[in-house]
């Protein structure tokens, strides 16, 4: 009996431990098996597996098309005046333009496509170089003088002549063709497009010459100072559009035809992979 009277002390002070410590974790809910645990980890990535597209999440791509139609200048003027403020206006001058091209009375001068992502700039180019001088040496009295037969026939009995003629010494290149630049972001509900584009044509129409008029052959070799002249059609523009609308960016008046006029129409559409 005296050996089991020190005992209950003891005893009495782990009941007091217990108690406290059961207090101060009452939401404490029993740790799950090993088992448990390891089948609950396998039924989570059976369910991602299974329900997620790699395909999903991929932002659309976007694709511009611009178009280049001509019609006479009171068609034009019209078209504008009817619809050009109107919201779906750009839509409802396509739909004239695309009667107009089957009865033959407008003609499609030229279309451009490009493809790209959200936020990555784009070019495509369909291109010639131009390659043109732009300095020139003038002509000047020759260091070994010499006499130089200037008649048009290099015959007998023309002026005799101490020069030398212009050449060339710096050269510059134009691209010659059709180019289109965009910029274009996709907003985060997908329903708008904010795009910066620069489509452009450039035509070498012809040369202008300084010296003779045209390309001329001498006695002294060809004898010209000439410089190319190039006509472009370009916009440089930065616009909120719709994807699927079509929207009217400029017009233009052909080199050629000062009575017709030139209407450049955008569409931007979505390229979704769902």
């Amino acid at each position: 009996m005296m050996k089991y009277r020190f005992l209950i002390p003891l005893l009495f002070t782990c009941l007091i431990s217990s108690f406290v410590e059961a207090q101060d974790q009452p939401d404490q809910k029993p740790e799950k098996t090993e088992k448990a645990s390891s089948k609950s980890k396998k039924d989570v990535f059976t369910k991602e597996m299974t329900s997620n597209d790699p395909m999903k999440d991929i932002s659309p791509e976007i694709a511009v098309v611009v178009e280049y139609i001509s019609i006479d200048h009171a068609t034009a003027n019209q078209l504008l005046s009817q619809h050009a403020a109107e919201p779906d206006g750009a839509g409802k001058i396509r739909d004239i333009l695309e009667s107009m091209l089957d009865e033959e009375t407008a003609e499609l001068k030229e279309t451009v496509w490009l493809r790209s992502l959200s936020g990555q700039r784009a070019k495509t180019e369909s291109i010639l170089e131009s390659i043109y001088p732009t300095e020139y040496d003038p002509a000047e009295i020759p260091n070994i003088v010499g006499s130089i037969d200037s008649s048009p026939d290099g015959g007998e009995g023309g002026a005799r002549t101490y020069m030398t003629y212009a050449g060339p010494t710096a050269f510059e290149c134009r691209n010659v063709g059709t180019t289109l630049e965009m910029d274009p972001v996709l907003s985060a509900d997908n329903n708008l497009i904010d795009i910066s584009l620069a489509p452009e044509i450039v035509e070498k129409i012809g040369d202008d010459y300084f010296t003779r008029e045209g390309f001329e052959h001498t006695s002294r070799g060809i004898e010209h100072m000439g410089m190319p002249v190039f006509y472009t059609i370009k916009d440089s523009t930065q616009l909120t559009v719709v994807p699927g609308k079509y929207h009217l960016l400029g017009l233009h008046t052909p080199h050629d035809d000062p009575g017709k006029r030139i209407l450049v129409l955008l569409r931007a559409d979505l390229i979704s992979f769902e």
